[in-house]
């Protein structure tokens, strides 16, 4: 299984913030996608984690899907 491609807005727009932050906190069973994603809520503090979700959102130049 291949990486997310972060850059691709048309796929990246599908999900929210919310979904990012929940699957960057929890890792990819938290949102129905790879396990094969750690989670990182214990690495990170919450204010990383919301930074990380701007930057993936300026990587694919696209808006949350509200």
């Amino acid at each position: 299984m291949s990486p997310r491609n972060h850059a691709l807005a048309e796929e990246m727009a599908k999900l929210t913030d919310e979904e990012l932050r929940l699957a960057i906190h929890d890792g990819g069973d938290a949102v129905q996608k790879s396990e094969l994603m750690p989670s990182f809520g214990k690495t990170i503090s919450e204010e990383e984690i919301d930074e990380l979700v701007l930057h993936l959102r300026k990587l694919c130049r696209c808006e949350a899907n509200r």
